[in-house]
């Protein structure tokens, strides 16, 4: 049965659109602190143990780690941009529902067929009735 979504539960839906910086972020912490790992050991990936690097190198490097740390988590943040505006734009409403039937009908459509008025989908969600919920309303219209 269509039951009308509540403004938290629409809230929590747009809110779920937003994309956040948290990823970046952590792309861009990850990649220093890989870049700041492999000078310190001298190990990158399989390969054979490079000369490792002291502090005050790392520090002289420093600038192009930053570097290459920002563009990696840039490229992170225009993906996840570009990932969010194709769901959203999926996400785009595309039907209405009778309030008086409950039937579903495409966005063109002013009027349904029994002459109720249309609202649109996306601000109603579907929920099954339970076993119990029957009963009760059962219940109910035979007046006990």
């Amino acid at each position: 049965m269509w039951t009308k979504k509540t403004k938290e539960e629409l809230i929590k839906e747009k809110r779920k659109r937003r994309f956040s910086l948290t990823f970046p972020l952590i792309t861009f912490f990850m990649v220093i602190a890989l870049y700041v790992y492999t000078d310190i050991t001298g190990q990158v990936g399989g390969q054979l143990p490079r000369r490792t690097l002291t502090w005050p190198e790392i520090f002289d490097d420093l600038p192009r780690i930053v570097t290459t740390a920002f563009w990696i988590a840039l490229i992170v943040f225009a993906i996840q941009i570009l990932v969010t505006k194709s769901a959203i734009l999926r996400e785009t409403p595309n039907s209405k529902l009778c309030l008086t039937c409950g039937k579903v009908l495409p966005l063109s459509f002013t009027k349904c067929e029994c002459g109720g008025d249309l609202d649109i989908l996306e601000n109603y969600k579907w929920e099954e009735r339970s076993q119990k919920h029957i009963k009760i309303n059962e219940q109910e219209a035979s007046g006990k």
